[in-house]
């Protein structure tokens, strides 16, 4: 990132197979940190290992954006 810029604080709507690689590939941009998860089937457990610590899982996108205040989500 230019300068001494924070990371991307990035949100995701949906933990399907689809939002796993959407975890791994932000993750793997080394410019963004996952803040939260919202699906209210989600697992906790299942997601932990793809999470960084302090990140969220969470039922609503209203829970998402007041608990984890995301700058940007996928």
């Amino acid at each position: 990132m230019p300068g001494n810029a924070p990371p991307l604080r990035v949100g995701l709507i949906g933990s399907g197979k689809m939002g796993h690689h959407h975890l791994k590939a932000i993750a793997a941009s080394g410019r963004a940190t996952i803040v939260g998860v919202a699906d209210p089937a989600a697992s906790p457990e299942e997601l932990k290992p793809l999470l960084p610590d302090g990140a969220v899982v969470v039922a609503s996108a209203k829970e998402l954006y007041t608990q984890a205040r995301p700058d940007v989500v996928h």
